[in-house]
């Protein structure tokens, strides 16, 4: 899926692209490949697997990682406060801090075997250190919300 954000200040962060689908397998692991120009930013991925237009965040335990059947799939990098955003985990659970935050490539995945068969909605989240999927962090960031869909075989 192709976005072409301009970095300025004040640019579109928000792009639709819910004609575009994915085909994916239940169970397989994904390697997602982000090619992103900016700097300093995290990568959130969700779908909205109960399909109820709302995409939750829904992790624990420590390290903090996706629980099962999470809406919120891969990150890349999250402190749980603002106070914490020097040091964080991404969704494998690995700790990252200092020069090493600046990390906008998501880990790897699985897509959940419990998950039924067919089309979700998902949503692809450039932003600094927010998993919620519905805000962004700061505008003047330039960060980047993509929503497309996902088909699951």
């Amino acid at each position: 899926i192709t976005v072409n954000q301009p970095s300025s200040q004040g640019a579109a962060i928000y792009f639709d692209k819910t004609s575009e689908v994915i085909t994916l397998e239940k169970g397989k692991t994904i390697a997602s490949n982000l090619n992103w120009k900016g700097s300093w930013m995290h990568s959130y991925l969700y779908v909205d697997w109960d399909q109820n237009y709302e995409f939750t965040s829904d992790i624990g335990g420590y390290p903090p990682v996706p629980k099962e059947n999470s809406e919120l799939l891969s990150y890349s990098f999250y402190g749980s406060s603002s106070s914490s955003a020097y040091s964080g985990y991404n969704s494998k659970g690995e700790r990252i801090s200092g020069d090493g935050r600046s990390v906008w490539q998501l880990p790897e995945f699985s897509i959940p075997q419990a998950i039924s068969s067919g089309t979700y909605r998902a949503r692809l989240k450039i932003d600094w250190n927010n998993i919620d999927a519905n805000s962004v962090a700061a505008k003047e960031d330039a960060p980047c919300v993509v929503d497309f869909m996902i088909k699951i075989l």
